[in-house]
């Protein structure tokens, strides 16, 4: 180093000389080299100490030289004592550089600090250069401890915690726990759990005398003030013991076990600093009552030992166990998505409402909506609409009981719930049961499949409105239920449209094939929206060739709730789907919902769905271009089959009813052996408020 501070002055001095060439009042006087060997402080050494405890201790500086070819000893000079520290510090007069060494040591000493004050020497070394610091002043302070006045914020705290993992006991959980806050203040702690009852419930017996009797056990601490604007941070603990690589745990005192990886550790010789992304600090959950620990580590002594690091929810404490159950309605943020707002078709009330759906802030994928069946309970399942996928949360309380006062809960019914990316549609498959006290199924009530139209408040909101009645004109393919043989079949419906007026006229819905026959209806096309509208109407006689007439009424049908309707005044309106399809949806002013229609007659032995030898059907109400290739989702109903012309159905009138389908229910008694089988530790003989559970 001193040969490269040389060269410096020689290329400096050569400048001075060429200016010194241009001009005749210029006269170089050359510097003076640095003597001797030029001891100096790293440029970084650190100064201020925050002491802990007052105790006697000490620190070590190390000193630099540029020449290091002798053996030497350079002074350390002490001057500008603050009041009080002569007393307080003791150093050395001097530090010794060996042959050939560029770096040596010295101790600092400190005894007898008071809390609450700080204290400074400076510290100048002799043989000293004006190139680096040869000069540094030592602060020491060990402030006053805040007094904290602590309350207590919950007994049954739980936490769960992954400290002996490497002895196999992942995930377990620490029970009824009591935690304490500081008085107007953001900091929580609570004592030790890991206690001879702890070592000895999970390592055996021998740890019943681990600590001694009436052992101090100290505190884990919640810091969430120090750090506030990074997070919760837990200061490095002594926490009695000491794990150990491949061994067992140690008693130590004095051993720091456990604590937040930031500030506590350093990463490749730098302090983690508060906010590191890579190590973050623990978080709070105030709905949930519940701290992450944040990345905490653990300190493992003996060969192959060292810091183990634990992720995010490694270690986390809830308040209150209650609140541990996930809680849709509490544990997400839920936002208004009035562009979602559907039409809700059920199978247990009949009927259709419209229903008001939110989305969690937190998963773009979670939805729920307000519970058909009860006031004041929500409905939660996932929907992906791009990939439609539907899945509905087991355990969900309906809002129900049955008459014996057992709470009525839904699951998904497998295979059932889909959306429907095309037809803008969410189906989704309820299982109804009746479940014990840990949650396990006791009893199936009934199913039920429910409809959403995705995005849309009314059926007719599918229907992409100005078409001309030019579109609709044409062959359709007409998907409906063939009673003959219970099973699919397609009709080919051909729309023309009436000479004179704003009206279409379909024909051959109904598959009758019978010389001189017409069973046409219409449809009136409104110009303002582009739509058309169908109507129960009389349609021609039928003779049935035996001297037997029918006088056939176009009908609506639902073939899910068993009833339909001749009622004039309900309609089905048709239109065309984004995709291009026709579809015939439900008027928002009928009184009830129908998926289909037929041509039905009334005799002295009921009413009678015709058709000719091959076909009697239901017409369904979504329809393909005659020319495309045919695909539908249309629900085969199971139907009996009957007479040639005639084909009786179990059908009632629609009656709009809406009562709790499961009062009449008994429910299967619960089995006494549905006990929590996870609750295996309790056994060991635990005499605290302190149970240990496995978690799931």
């Amino acid at each position: 180093m001193k040969n490269i501070l040389i060269r410096l002055q020689l290329l400096a001095s050569m400048f001075l000389l060429l200016l010194a060439s241009c001009s005749d009042e210029m006269e170089y006087v050359q510097g003076e080299l640095p003597e001797g060997s030029e001891v100096f402080f790293a440029k970084d050494v650190k100064q201020s100490y925050t002491l802990e405890k007052g105790d006697a201790a000490s620190f070590k500086l190390s000193v630099y030289r540029v020449n290091t070819e002798e053996k030497e000893v350079v002074t350390i000079n002490q001057t500008e004592f603050s009041e009080g520290a002569d007393a307080i510090f003791d150093i050395p007069e001097s530090v010794e550089f060996r042959s050939g060494a560029s770096e040596a040591e010295f101790r600092v000493r400190y005894s007898k600090i008071e809390e609450g004050k700080s204290y400074s020497v400076k510290l100048t070394l002799g043989e000293g250069t004006p190139y680096a610091n040869s000069s540094i002043v030592l602060k020491l302070s060990y402030p006053k401890k805040t007094v904290y006045n602590w309350q207590v914020v919950s007994e049954n705290a739980c936490l769960v915690e992954n400290m002996l993992v490497f002895h196999g006991f992942q995930n377990l959980m620490i029970i009824d726990m009591t935690v304490e806050k500081a008085e107007g203040h953001n900091i929580y702690r609570f004592r030790s759990p890991y206690d001879n009852e702890y070592f000895a419930a999970l390592l055996g017996p021998g740890y019943k005398s681990f600590f001694p009797e009436n052992y101090d056990y100290p505190y884990i601490v919640l810091d969430g003030e120090t750090y506030k604007e990074d997070g919760w941070f837990i200061p490095s603990v002594e926490l009695g013991f000491k794990l150990v690589a491949n061994s067992s745990p140690e008693r130590d005192d004095n051993f720091k076990t456990f604590g937040s990886a930031a500030v506590n550790l350093s990463n490749n010789g730098q302090q983690i600093p508060s906010d590191s992304d890579e190590f973050p600090l623990g978080t709070y959950n105030r709905q949930k009552k519940m701290f992450d620990f944040g990345v905490v580590y653990e300190q493992i002594a003996g060969t192959g030992g060292g810091y183990q690091v634990f992720g995010s929810g490694a270690f986390v404490l809830y308040l209150d166990q209650s609140l541990m159950t996930l809680d849709y309605d509490r544990d997400f943020t839920w936002e208004e998505r009035p562009e979602l707002t559907s039409l809700y078709k059920s199978t247990i009330f009949q009927g259709s409402t419209s229903q008001e759906i939110e989305s969690a802030k937190e998963d773009p994928t979670l939805f729920r909506f307000p519970s058909l069946y009860t006031q004041g309970v929500n409905i939660v399942f996932y929907c992906d609409t791009e990939k439609g996928y539907v899945s509905i949360p087991k355990g969900q309380f309906t809002g129900l009981t049955t008459n014996f006062g057992n709470k009525v809960f839904l699951e998904a019914t497998p295979g059932v719930s889909k959306y429907d990316k095309e037809e803008e549609t969410l189906t989704l498959g309820y299982t109804f049961y009746l479940a014990d006290a840990q949650g396990n199924k006791t009893a199936e009530l009934i199913s039920s499949v429910e409809t959403i139209l995705w995005g849309h408040a009314t059926e007719i909101d599918q229907l992409v409105p100005g078409a001309k009645i030019e579109a609709y004109l044409g062959k359709w393919n007409a998907y409906g239920t063939n009673l003959s043989t219970n099973s699919m079949d397609t009709a080919t419906v051909e729309i023309t449209k009436h000479p004179s007026r704003d009206v279409v006229i379909l024909s051959n819905a109904s598959k009758i094939e019978i010389e001189g026959y017409s069973d046409e209806f219409i449809a009136n096309y409104d110009k303002r929206t582009g739509f058309i509208s169908i109507n129960p109407q009389d349609l021609s006689s039928l003779d049935a060739g035996d001297g037997t007439m029918y006088y056939p009424t176009l009908t609506f049908m639902n073939s899910t709730t068993g009833t339909f309707t001749m009622d004039k005044n309900e309609s089905l309106v048709g239109g065309f789907t984004k995709s291009g399809k026709l579809k015939f949806v439900n008027s928002a002013s009928n009184s009830g919902t129908y998926d289909g229609f037929a041509y039905v007659a009334q005799t002295s032995e009921g009413y009678l769905i015709l058709g000719d030898q091959t076909s009697a059907r239901i017409c369904g109400l979504n329809w393909d271009k005659h020319e495309e290739i045919a695909t539908s989702n249309y629900v085969v109903p199971s139907l009996e089959k009957a007479s040639i012309y005639g084909i009786p159905f179990n059908f009632k009138k629609a009656v709009r009813e809406r009562q709790n389908p499961f009062l009449n229910i008994v429910p299967k008694p619960m089995s006494s052996s549905n006990v929590n089988k996870n609750c295996t530790l309790n056994s060991c003989g635990l005499t605290r408020n302190c149970k240990l559970e496995e978690s799931n």
